[in-house]
Formats: structure tokens, C-alpha cells, sequence
């Protein structure tokens, strides 16, 4: 399944240009194949934002820009 990764949009635009040239070498977004039994894992230890609202920045600087598709594979709260 992939996760598609961009600049958190609450960034500035000389924040996002930093963001791109550092983590997809000038590009707008990264694509990863990702498992999906490894999703959350993955996005907790990148630390991506899926909810744009609530996870901001600073704390997230990296938002998932197919958030919609991928919380199926998130862990069921009890």
C-alpha cells in the first residue's frame, strides 16, 4: 500500500521548500510501499501527520496527502 508523503500544508512556503529539497530531493511528495500491517508503525517513527488539524507543526512536518486511504490500517482503539 503506499503512503504519500509531503510538507505538513501549515508550513510556510520557505518551510515547505526546505522540506522538499531536504526529504524528496526537490520533489513535492515521496511515494512509499509500505505493508500494511507496518502503516502506523511507520508513520509514528517518521512522525507523519495524518489528522492536519490536530497534528500541527512544529511537531509534524511531514503530512500523509492519502490519509483517507491508509487509516483503514490504523489500530482499533478499544
Amino acid at each position: 500500500m503506499p503512503l504519500i508523503l509531503g510538507a505538513h500544508p501549515k508550513l510556510s512556503d520557505d518551510q515547505i521548500n526546505v522540506i522538499r529539497n531536504e526529504f524528496f530531493n526537490g520533489a513535492v511528495s515521496r511515494r512509499l510501499m509500505v505493508r500494511s500491517c507496518l502503516m502506523q508503525y511507520v508513520i509514528q517513527d517518521i512522525r507523519v501527520a495524518v489528522n492536519l488539524e490536530i497534528e500541527v507543526p512544529p511537531d509534524y512536518q511531514l503530512a500523509a496527502l492519502n490519509a483517507d486511504e491508509i487509516k483503514q490500517f490504523f489500530f482499533k482503539s478499544s
